[in-house]
């Protein structure tokens, strides 16, 4: 199996699948503004209800990473 390039993201978000993933765990949020803050090596980042920034991770080592950052942050 070969490796995606350095940069580019074993699972892509984009827009569409950012919005998706915001309704089917925060369905009372699902029509609040989306909005593309950036991207980076291992998460994309949103900025939703002008408010509240949101996450998703790029690649698969990003996600113990996330669950350790939950984990230790109040």
């Amino acid at each position: 199996m070969s490796r995606p390039p350095a940069w580019q993201a074993e699972h892509p978000v984009g827009d569409a699948r950012a919005a998706a993933l915001v309704a089917a765990q925060w369905p009372a949020m699902a029509a609040q503004p989306l909005e593309r803050l950036g991207t980076g090596w291992d998460n994309d980042a949103y900025l939703l209800a002008h408010r509240l920034v949101v996450r998703f991770p790029r690649r698969r080592v990003a996600v113990p990473l996330i669950r350790t950052e939950a984990a230790l942050l109040p």
